[in-house]
């Protein structure tokens, strides 16, 4: 019985911190992301279009 519990304790444990941790390295990733007006924005299209050329 005591296994049982303790099993779905852990088993609920990581349900959750397992979402919780995904969203924390996601957050982290996206936290400076450079911010372009939009001339700067089809100025960089642009160069990179013709880059692949």
């Amino acid at each position: 019985m005591v296994a049982g519990v303790a099993f779905a304790f852990v088993f609920l444990l990581l349900a959750l911190a397992g979402p919780l941790l995904l969203y924390f390295i996601i957050q982290s990733e996206t936290d400076d992301n450079p911010v372009m007006g939009r001339d700067e924005a089809e100025q960089a299209a642009r160069e990179g279009y013709e880059k692949s050329k």
